[in-house]
């Protein structure tokens, strides 16, 4: 099932990011894992479902991908009252459930779009 995360997620959503970070930086990946899953934890308690929101996909209770989307809050323009951008961000599978046609671009347009994001694309580059 593909859903919002919640704050009860907050702790599989850290354990995901050390595998993510860990595979993505490989020998540069030098924190403690204990030091950034706390971290982790501690920004997510404070910033989840407020300016980044992940959108899960939970197989057996358990989190197997994800994709958060940042959202940053910027000073209007001339043209616009107020600019507000998403980032796509912490996008990662478990090995293990790769290349089994789990993707988030269709359904995280519909997942923000039902929240008050109605005007969110994510778009394919």
């Amino acid at each position: 099932m593909y859903r919002l995360a919640k704050i009860e997620d907050i702790d599989q959503i850290a354990e995901l990011r050390i595998l993510q970070q860990k595979e993505l930086f490989k020998k540069n990946y030098k924190i403690d894992d204990e030091k950034f899953y706390n971290n982790t934890k501690i920004f997510l308690l404070e910033n989840l479902n407020k300016n980044i929101y992940f959108l899960v996909k939970e197989l057996d209770n358990k989190l197997v991908s994800m994709c958060g989307i940042q959202l940053v809050k910027y000073m209007p323009l001339h043209k616009e009252e107020l600019v507000e951008r998403g980032y796509v961000c912490g996008v990662y599978t478990r090995e293990e459930y790769r290349k089994m046609g789990i993707t988030f671009i269709k359904r995280s347009n519909k997942v923000f779009q039902r929240q008050k994001y109605r005007n969110f694309r994510a778009k394919n580059k």
